[in-house]
């Protein structure tokens, strides 16, 4: 049973006093591209998240950007092998 400063959080399902609203900032765009989930304000589901799951959230879109920087700067160093094979 929640208390009265108490919410559920809507990305891990605990019982948490410290939240944020999932709809702050690029929150629900960070969602979307983890999960594809689409979250929406009028969908009758929790409007939080706990701080450890914003957290969370944050640290993976980092490591999303960061596998993807790597990604692409791999890619450009096979394209420039084949252009010059002899470097």
């Amino acid at each position: 049973m929640l208390s009265e400063n108490s919410y559920r959080c809507r990305l891990c399902l605990k019982v948490s006093k410290e939240v944020i609203s999932i709809f702050r900032e690029d929150f629900p765009k960070m969602i979307k591209l983890l999960t594809t989930i689409e979250v929406k304000p009028n969908d009758d589901l929790p409007k939080i998240s706990c701080i450890s799951c914003t957290k969370q959230v944050k640290e993976a879109m980092l490591i999303r950007r960061q596998i993807i920087r790597s990604h692409k700067t791999l890619m450009e160093e096979e394209r420039v092998k084949k252009v010059n094979p002899e470097h």
